[in-house]
């Protein structure tokens, strides 16, 4: 049996034109299912992990027990957090709680500088150690920072103070954040 080109004789379409056509439509479905297929990958991991957590005992995922709840509590009234250096004024409201992936308790208070901040690390490092907190041990090559330790419902805290700085710019806001884990672990 002989091959009969498509359309009518001398129609012009070529053979080669019509295995290209077919090539590349070819290859444009294989590249569609490519993508649902990855896209199925991702809704079954997803749709696996989340049968698997509601199934296995919580023991195998952390969450926050009421200890740390009330931990995250008794990290947002620490007096420290009130405490602030001559021309800094709250910005926003104090933050807290508890990080379910790692149990992390935490308390945060943000404040607006309205000159230099330059005096800010060393005003909470004193006022930090006037009510019962530690200078945490510094790591090796580790620059100067503001980390302090205290006891606090019997799990170790940290206390440091961070600033949101952009590139080339400083900010005028600052954090002052106490976190506290399970592990007791440095958490500067």
């Amino acid at each position: 049996m002989a091959f009969r080109p498509i359309g009518p004789p001398h129609s012009g379409v070529k053979l080669q034109t019509v295995k290209r056509l077919v090539i590349a439509m070819l290859m444009v479905g294989a590249l569609g299912g490519a993508v649902a297929a990855v896209g199925g990958l991702g809704v079954g991991i997803f749709a696996r992990d989340r049968l698997a957590s509601s199934l296995m005992p919580d023991s195998l995922f952390p969450r926050c027990t009421d200890d740390d709840r009330r931990l995250a509590s008794a990290l947002a009234a620490l007096s420290v957090l009130d405490a602030r250096p001559a021309g800094a004024e709250p910005y926003g409201r104090r933050g807290g709680g508890c990080t379910d992936d790692d149990r992390l308790a935490y308390a945060e208070q943000f404040y607006r500088v309205s000159a230099s901040r330059t005096g800010i690390p060393s005003f909470y490092r004193k006022a930090a150690i006037k009510d019962g907190w530690k200078p945490a041990p510094k790591r090796e090559n580790e620059e100067a920072r503001t980390c302090l330790i205290k006891i606090v419902n019997g799990r170790k805290a940290h206390l440091s103070v961070g600033y949101s700085d952009q590139p080339g710019e400083k900010s005028r806001v600052y954090s002052l954040q106490v976190l506290s884990g399970p592990s007791g672990g440095n958490l500067c």
